[in-house]
């Protein structure tokens, strides 16, 4: 008699656990099931993922400083990003530091490339263009960015950016408001 009720006592313990553990599982799945739809409302997802808060910022590991002292902005070259649209367009002045005669460093505009000429690149950019800053790996390289109205937010005018022979990518640009 001992065995038959220890027995029922055994599988009276399961069928509760059971049931907490099928609640637990149906409130997970709806808990899931209500975040990934927050997920696909931009101000919602602002909050709930990580990577949308630091979206368009610089990667730390590289040395970025930002300068207090601009340069005169002379128009020698303007490349731009070839799109048909007529979305607005702002100048970007990226300068190398110790530019060299035959550098072969360049700039990309959402992949097109644009050479150094003289040390500087005048870039027409678009809000979202990313760029990025290639450089040969024979010594440390000096990059500095600017804006001719200071009405790009991003990347920051006056920042130089040093890079030893590596692709540098600078992120997307977002304009002033």
């Amino acid at each position: 008699m001992k065995g038959a009720r220890f027995s029922d006592l055994i599988i009276l313990c399961f069928e509760k656990f059971e049931i907490v553990l099928r609640i637990f599982i149906l409130l997970a799945g709806v808990i899931l099931l209500c975040c990934q739809l927050m997920l696909t409302y931009g101000p919602v997802r602002k909050h709930l993922s990580y990577v949308e808060q630091i979206e368009g910022q610089g990667i730390e590991g590289q040395r970025v400083k930002v300068a207090t002292d601009f340069p005169e902005i002379t128009e020698k070259s303007v490349a731009a990003a070839p799109e048909t649209s007529t979305a607005e367009t702002r100048l970007l002045v990226i300068t190398a530091r110790e530019p060299s005669p035959r550098d072969q460093a360049f700039v990309t505009v959402n992949g097109q490339e644009v050479p150094f000429v003289e040390g500087e690149v005048v870039l027409e950019v678009r809000e979202g263009d990313l760029l990025e800053i290639n450089a040969p790996a024979d010594k440390l390289r000096s990059f500095r960015i600017f804006s001719r109205h200071n009405d790009i937010e991003y990347p920051v005018s006056g920042t130089t950016v040093e890079t030893a022979g590596q692709r540098v990518l600078l992120g997307t640009v977002r304009f002033r408001r």
